[in-house]
């Protein structure tokens, strides 16, 4: 199969499009034909060799967490798939698994869902790691009506489905960006709109029942004031002071913080595509690329500034 990867860790330029061997599929696994797969910082940090502790040192790697495409072959214990499916969902990159930027990817049965057939396979791919990051966490929060979320970096893959989630919620949602962004995160519902460049939401006084970092940028110590008595902080760069602050407010409760990791599981992913082919939320793809020039799409995600998600197309 054609597939993207790399030999050893480094910048883009380590980037391989060639031949590999197609996935051998295991006990409740089925192989994929990948149509679209879509690019998450976890896959640079993976590429980069920021994260190699988990990714381990066997090459070469094929990178690429999210995916949709059709089933074409079912192993032994899998009920819920067969050939044919349409299907979206997300293949580890860690543990010395490969993932989707390939013609073909082995996924686990429980990391999968049906694609809708109003849900185009680009849009699907955008889906898993970004919107289970959201759902998952913010379902468990019971947000009021009118309670104040703030999400910093609204106008990114994650920020997107965080401030659109929040309003479903019934939430007043502040999204944080850049000034070239401002009217996109409007379009996706926002209360109000911050440019981080000229205002710091930090010193407008407003206490917020829920911040979240959606860019990864902030430490608890930086945001805590601006929290409620029993505010949360949601992000997703897994610091050390992040966890020092998470371990401190299980133990000692008051303001928390959370560590928002994607959950894969069919029931966050068929409600997510649920909700995007009924309108309630949508997903804004920037920019969509061939197999061969994927690396382009790396290189735009680490830039930062991208509205949405940037799409890998195959079919």
């Amino acid at each position: 199969m054609k597939a993207m990867y790399i030999e050893k860790y480094g910048g883009v330029n380590e980037f391989n499009f060639g031949n590999m061997p197609d996935p051998v599929i295991r006990k409740n696994e089925v192989l994929v034909e990948v149509h679209a797969t879509s690019v998450n910082p976890v896959d640079y940090k993976v590429r980069n060799g920021s994260v190699k502790i988990l990714s381990g040192v066997k090459f070469p790697k094929i990178l690429g967490t999210d995916f949709s495409g059709i089933v074409v072959k079912v192993g032994k214990g899998v009920s819920k798939f067969k050939v044919g499916d349409s299907v979206f969902g997300a293949s580890s990159v860690l543990f010395g698994k490969n993932g989707a930027n390939a013609e073909f990817v082995a996924a686990t049965e429980k990391y999968l869902a049906k694609k809708p057939k109003k849900l185009s396979f680009p849009k699907a791919a955008a889906i898993p790691v970004a919107g289970t990051t959201v759902y998952h966490n913010l379902k468990n929060l019971n947000i009021q009506k009118r309670d104040k979320v703030l999400v910093n970096g609204a106008s990114g893959g994650v920020g997107m489905f965080a401030l659109q989630i929040a309003k479903l919620f019934g939430a007043n949602v502040t999204g944080v960006c850049s000034a070239k962004n401002i009217r996109f995160v409007k379009s996706l519902g926002a209360d109000y709109v911050i440019d981080y460049k000229k205002k710091d939401f930090r010193k407008n006084g407003i206490k917020y029942r829920i911040i979240f970092d959606a860019a990864g940028k902030l430490r608890f110590n930086d945001v805590k004031n601006s929290l409620t008595d029993n505010g949360v902080m949601l992000t997703t760069l897994p610091a050390p002071g992040i966890i020092y602050h998470f371990v401190k407010s299980k133990i000692f409760g008051g303001k928390k913080v959370i560590m928002a990791n994607a959950n894969y599981a069919e029931e966050n992913l068929g409600t997510l595509a649920g909700l995007i082919v009924r309108k309630k939320i949508k997903v804004h793809i920037e920019k969509t690329y061939l197999l061969k020039k994927a690396a382009k799409a790396y290189v735009l995600l680490e830039k930062g500034g991208v509205k949405g998600k940037l799409v890998v197309k195959l079919k």
